[in-house]
């Protein structure tokens, strides 16, 4: 089970920090039934990984923190991106062992980062950190991508945009769920990565448009 904690990080300006999307959250999931954990420096673990140095080192405080995600969902709960706005509550996924979301980059499916929940010391989190142990930082690989190819070595299967549930007590959610806003009332989350904070932004708009068209060439 995915334990009733819910972490964020924000490192740096406070007063910049997106407290409307937090505090939404909290309204929909209340202390203290639920934890909240705000992260707002690296633990000498990620700080002290080449990965971690070399991005602070290029100013690329959004590649710092991937490996920070990967090590707070080896401890379990959910993570949330700070741009990431929730609309439902969690709940339903408690019961599952691991829950992601799809996100589309370049019209194809990665598992995305803004949004999991994860049991205390999955297998699944141990690696994708391991990952980030061995790895130089690169300004063009980003955390999907890593995140994917961890996921499909220990589940060799298709990411699409549509619900799966796998062996295990894993759960890949929608996209229209667990990733966009539809405009239908159904989503958990809404990342604005995809946004820009405007809707209908043209690139929210192409991923729609692509997300029908996928579901009619495949469930009709």
């Amino acid at each position: 089970m995915i334990p009733k904690i819910i972490n964020y990080i924000w490192i740096g300006d406070q007063a910049k920090k997106p407290v409307q999307h937090i505090n939404r959250c909290k309204e929909l999931m209340p202390e203290p039934e639920w934890t909240y954990v705000e992260w707002t420096d690296f633990p000498a673990e990620v700080k002290d990984l080449p990965f971690t140095q070399q991005a602070l080192t290029a100013q690329k405080i959004s590649f710092a923190i991937d490996p920070l995600k990967a090590f707070i969902l080896t401890k379990g709960g959910f993570y949330i991106d700070t741009d990431v706005i929730v609309n439902i509550p969690f709940t339903r996924y408690l019961d599952y062992n691991v829950i992601v979301a799809p996100e589309m980059l370049n019209f194809k499916c990665f598992l995305g980062t803004g949004f999991i929940g994860a049991k205390p010391n999955h297998e699944l989190f141990q690696r994708y950190f391991a990952e980030f142990q061995r790895l130089d930082f690169a300004p063009h690989i980003f955390s999907p991508t890593i995140f994917t190819r961890v996921f499909l070595r220990l589940y060799p299967v298709l990411i699409s945009p549509k619900a799966q549930i796998l062996e295990g007590g894993i759960k890949i959610e929608d996209i229209a769920v667990g990733t966009l806003d539809m405009l239908d009332g159904q989503n958990v989350c809404e990342h604005l990565f995809y946004n820009g904070d405007t809707k209908p932004g043209k690139f929210y708009t192409e991923i729609r448009r692509y997300y029908q068209m996928w579901r009619f060439v495949h469930e009709n």
